[in-house]
């Protein structure tokens, strides 16, 4: 990168193709004017913390019980302990691939409670409790949410690829992820929103335009999702830097306006950026050869 924050594209020319360079001018560089990185809850919209979220993510949990009501599965029982797999908190508490784990991290006063609840008054209890672990030092809730993660992930990786984590080591990640989010206030986290997206965006303004006193730009884009992201009111304080950087663009000497192309209305325009390789504006006195076919059909779906 450079002194000023942007990529150094000649630099980057000479060590990769232009497929990579693609995707790495796509990432914004660091902004000392930015705030900082923040972990957020990927399990709702809102990116913040919330019991329903949680919940209804583990209702989605697929047992061979749910399998076998839908004709894709030979056997309702647990792979792990060949036991009946009645519902959902059997994965992620009953099983004794879990039970091990938990026994050893949850405190001795709740121990007969934690294991005969049903899933969403286990799932409340749990995450709403506040008392400290004697001996962890971290927030019950805190350590528990940190929990049924690491079960399910060691649970798939047992039953589709033959390797099981021993408990030892299911309790330090476990215990690791818990501090991580008592550390970095992942539930007090109220600022964000949306589903992430993926779009190849080259980092840099408009040099030509605006020095040229071009004062009110239209900005295309054939994600939809892209555009309802810089809309939005919390786009200065969005989850992800590019977002934040742009609305910062935005908000510069100019008028912007974002206007979402649908992908087969584009493919023209599309295939012009991946055309050319020089990241510089480009101009064509005649269509490309390449290009001509879609251009062609574009002149027929408008007759």
């Amino acid at each position: 990168m450079d002194g000023n924050g942007n990529w150094d594209l000649n630099s980057l020319s000479t060590i990769f193709p232009h497929s990579v360079i693609t995707h790495i001018i796509s990432i914004k560089g660091l902004d000392s004017n930015d705030i900082a990185d923040k972990p957020y809850w990927k399990l709702s919209n809102s990116r913040s913390f919330s019991i329903r979220s949680t919940y209804d993510s583990l209702e989605r949990v697929m047992t061979n019980v749910k399998r076998c009501r839908r004709f894709i599965g030979q056997s309702p029982s647990c792979p792990c302990c060949h036991e009946f797999a009645k519902t959902t908190i059997h994965v992620i508490c009953g099983c004794p691939l879990a039970t091990a784990v938990w026994t050893n991290l949850i405190p001795s006063d709740c121990s007969f409670d934690f294991f005969h609840s049903n899933l969403q008054d286990w799932m409340c209890s749990n995450l709403v409790a506040d008392h400290i672990h004697p001996v962890l030092n971290l927030r019950w809730s805190t350590v528990f949410t940190s929990t049924p993660w690491q079960l399910c992930n060691n649970r798939n990786n047992w039953v589709f690829n033959g390797h099981r984590t021993p408990t030892e080591s299911m309790l330090h990640k476990c215990i690791t992820w818990a501090r991580y989010y008592a550390e970095s206030g992942v539930f007090q986290n109220r600022e964000t929103s949306g589903n992430g997206f993926s779009s190849p965006v080259c980092w840099k303004r408009p040099d030509v335009g605006w020095d040229n006193g071009f004062e009110r730009l239209v900005i295309q884009s054939d994600s939809l999702e892209a555009i309802q992201r810089l809309n939005a009111t919390s786009a200065a304080t969005d989850v992800h830097a590019l977002v934040r950087a742009m609305d910062r663009l935005r908000n510069a000497g100019w008028a912007t306006i974002l206007q979402w192309i649908p992908r087969d209305a584009n493919k023209l325009a599309d295939a012009m950026t991946k055309f050319d390789t020089s990241y510089d504006l480009s101009l064509f006195a005649a269509p490309p050869s390449p290009l001509q076919p879609l251009l062609a059909s574009d002149c027929s779906s408008l007759m």
